[in-house]
């Protein structure tokens, strides 16, 4: 296998330059809020399709001073952290398909839970009873 046929996730989503329009837009939700979860989460060919069904829950930490989380300038381009690559990475594994609950920590993706979209091409239609 060719060096071009792998795209290894660090190689692939360096920077937020390397990502599209919704990627960037999650990214941001995730760093304002530092804290919750995404519900509900439409991927469509890997990508994330925000939709009126999409939920983000925010849950504030108490007893902590909230300040200490720094946000990234909205403008600028920074590195991508290994969580952030590797969530991307799971949409393409993914696909098309619905992200039923992202959890985010410090404004990092930390867990996921998701269900595919079955295929029309799965099962014939032919024996569908």
């Amino acid at each position: 296998m060719s060096m071009s046929q792998t795209t290894p996730s660090s190689r692939r989503y360096r920077t937020t330059r390397d990502l599209t329009i919704a990627q960037r837009w999650l990214v941001k939700t995730m760093s304002e809020n530092h804290f919750g979860r995404v519900e509900n989460l439409r991927i469509a060919g890997g990508e994330p399709v925000p939709d009126r069904n999409m939920k983000v829950v925010r849950i504030a930490r108490l007893g902590t001073n909230g300040g200490d989380v720094p946000i990234p300038a909205e403008t600028g381009d920074f590195e991508l952290k290994q969580a952030t690559r590797d969530l991307f990475e799971e949409f393409s594994r993914i696909g098309n398909g619905v992200v039923r609950r992202l959890e985010f920590r410090y404004g990092l993706p930390f867990q996921i839970e998701t269900t595919a979209t079955a295929d029309d091409d799965v099962i014939p239609e032919s024996k569908v009873v």
